[in-house]
């Protein structure tokens, strides 16, 4: 049963409200100032507050700026009453993060129909708030895991075989075992560094503060960048013969370290999901006041529903052993593109090829 809270300091319009509401199955409490409102907002966390402007002591807009300044009530849904039809006293309401607003006099169908959308919207960002957590409880309990478990395997299967006294091994064994250590090292590191930036990204969409500062930071000459950063990781996964670069020269506002971070997820997957002799095509091109970076691969491709459900833990197919994941690298790219200001898409033929492009603003 919703748990609505009515401040009124009108008694008439209060009890009006409680009766309607009441009479829909609703749980009402009442305040008779916005004091007391903000006091009963706090101790019972409403599943949405109506609150009239006008009130002695605390008036609408100071319980709307309270309530949305405390992490306890900051997404309770808030409809403001008044008997003012100012559209400026309506964008304030708005501004300060009033959801919907009722003019008095109104009537009980309006009533209901405002308090019906706004808790229909509530519950569907609770919904959302549920898959999401579930979701990343997933990776955390049992990807991450995973994703770690194989690689540790190896590291101490291999450490066993070093100090082994019956099993000396040649110098070319031993450079061998090098090797695989380091790759199941490089692995581990890869998963850990995911999982954090993506972490990282995720507080950074909350902090206004932060996101600001992104803009201070400035890429001049794109395209050595870019050439250098795809051809080494062309050479870590062997495709060297496979990468074809068409990167033109410019600057863009946004760190190396993010630039990097979207390019080698976007290879990564490249390489992942084509076979080697399939071309992997890194385009790089600017245009007014934009740039966009797009990579292309000609390999398994991706279905429409797959591209639909491009998110944090969400892994396609059967992944090459050597590079599973976590199913994280598009989301990161989306993240860094939408915290600078820009944006992600995907184009895909399965069977054939998918493209990823990532676009972003350019300072004028």
């Amino acid at each position: 049963m919703p748990r609505i809270l009515v401040i009124d300091d009108d008694p008439m319009y209060r009890d009006m409200v409680s009766e309607v509401l009441s009479e829909e199955g609703h749980e009402t409490l009442l305040a008779v100032n916005g004091l007391e409102g903000i006091d009963k907002a706090r101790a019972y966390v409403p599943d949405l507050v109506i609150s009239d402007v006008v009130m002695d002591g605390a008036d609408g807009y100071q319980v709307l700026q309270t309530l949305r300044s405390e992490p306890a009530t900051a997404v309770i849904p808030v409809i403001m009453m008044t008997g003012y039809s100012s559209k400026g006293g309506h964008r304030q309401g708005m501004t300060l993060g009033a959801d919907d607003y009722l003019p008095k006099p109104f009537n009980a169908t309006e009533l209901l129909n405002a308090v019906g959308a706004q808790l229909r919207k509530r519950y569907e960002a609770a919904s959302i708030q549920t898959r999401n957590t579930t979701t990343t409880e997933t990776g955390v309990s049992v990807l991450l895991p995973a994703e770690l478990s194989e690689p540790l395997r190896s590291i101490s299967g291999f450490a066993q075989l070093l100090t082994s006294p019956n099993a000396p091994l040649e110098a070319r064994e031993l450079r061998r075992v090098g090797e695989q250590l380091g790759a199941a090292a490089w692995r581990m590191r890869r998963a850990v560094d995911n999982f954090s930036l993506f972490y990282q990204l995720s507080r950074l969409e909350k902090d206004t503060a932060a996101r600001a500062h992104l803009s201070d930071a400035e890429l001049p000459s794109v395209e050595a960048f870019l050439r250098n950063h795809a051809m080494a990781l062309a050479k870590v996964r062997g495709r060297q013969t496979d990468l074809k670069l068409d990167i033109k020269d410019g600057t863009i506002t946004m760190g190396s370290d993010y630039l990097g971070r979207i390019l080698t997820e976007l290879l990564d997957n490249a390489f992942t999901y084509s076979q080697p002799g399939q071309h992997v095509e890194v385009v790089a091109a600017f245009a007014p006041q934009r740039f966009g970076l797009a990579v292309t691969d000609h390999g398994k491709g991706m279905s429409a529903e797959e591209i639909a459900r491009v998110d944090a833990f969400t892994q396609f197919g059967e992944r090459d052993v050597n590079h599973p994941g976590l199913g994280l690298g598009l989301a990161i790219c989306r993240k860094i593109a939408l915290l600078h200001g820009g944006g992600m898409s995907i184009k895909s033929k399965e069977g054939e090829k998918t493209r990823v492009a990532v676009e972003l603003p350019v300072r004028s």
